[in-house]
């Protein structure tokens, strides 16, 4: 910083410089703001990554074009547990290899489910075992016959 301003040119001169500074200055500031905000957002945005993971708050499907499947928290569990499953308790002394297909294939089947697709395979099962309510009626027609 200089002590004394002598002319015009020289205050135009100092007047350029600050603008400079302040304008290198303002974007530090915004450089670091951004940096704190993004530091602040990240546990958030963990926090968002998996409660969209575990109730489906995405929009994509898993199926190619299909815009009838929309992943939920049965799908996101059973993706989880499903290999887990299968590979621990079902195929207990099966191969590496063999776990690893097995693995990827009950992932993918867990994929195909969802809570609707489950719910209406279990009404269906339902409706095949309750027997039918129906009642028959049995009508009584008076006779001709009085006996006066």
């Amino acid at each position: 910083m200089r002590n004394k301003i002598n002319n015009i040119t020289e205050l135009h001169a100092e007047i350029a410089r600050l603008k400079q500074v302040k304008s290198e200055q303002e974007l530090f500031l915004s450089n670091q703001v951004a940096l704190a905000k993004a530091k602040v957002n990240k546990p958030f945005g963990f926090i968002k990554s998996l409660g969209s993971f575990f109730i489906g708050g995405g929009e994509s499907s898993t199926s190619k074009g299909s815009s009838e499947f929309h992943p939920d928290s049965i799908t996101g569990l059973l993706q989880l547990g499903l290999p887990f499953f299968v590979n621990k308790v079902l195929f207990r002394k099966a191969g590496f290899i063999k776990r690893i297909v097995l693995a990827f294939a009950s992932n993918q089947a867990a994929g195909m489910l969802n809570k609707d697709r489950i719910a209406a395979g279990i009404s269906k099962l339902t409706s095949f075992i309750k027997p039918n309510k129906t009642k028959r009626r049995v009508v009584v027609k008076p006779t001709q016959k009085t006996g006066l």
